[in-house]
């Protein structure tokens, strides 16, 4: 089964991406977690579902969360290794940006996430997946 678009969400701290992806099940990732929403938020539930792309390292992605009882999702990008190594990416949902950077150790990608307005980054919180 070929993925034809995957879309990702970002709700108020909860970061996703998504990307016209050509990756196989086979190729595919689900990983589990939670993102907060400030140094002291609480942490909520998030998902993101991974394919990889025909650039090496660069994944479509959907990230899922609940915001106010609704899922929501962001559309972007995760690039790097995502095993043991750096990742970053962004996700977009309507004029809102959001850029994400951190590590992956032992298939957990943890990260801190900025929202973009203009040329500044404003830290928005963090987020930690694991594989399922």
């Amino acid at each position: 089964m070929r993925y034809k678009f995957f879309a990702v969400s970002l709700c108020a701290g909860c970061i996703a991406a998504a990307v016209c992806a050509s990756g196989t099940d086979e190729n595919a990732a689900s990983l589990k977690g939670t993102y907060k929403r400030g140094a002291a938020g609480k942490p909520d539930e998030l998902t993101l579902d991974l394919a990889p792309t025909d650039a090496a390292g660069r994944y479509d992605a959907v990230f899922t969360c609940q915001w106010k009882n609704k899922p929501e999702k962001f559309v972007g990008f995760l690039e790097g290794d995502i095993g043991n190594g750096a990742v970053s990416g962004q996700a977009s949902k309507g004029k809102r940006t959001w850029v994400f950077e951190g590590t992956s150790t032992n298939s957990t990608i943890s990260c801190r996430h900025f929202e973009v307005k203009g040329d500044k980054r404003q830290p928005t919180g963090s987020f930690q997946l694991s594989r399922n």
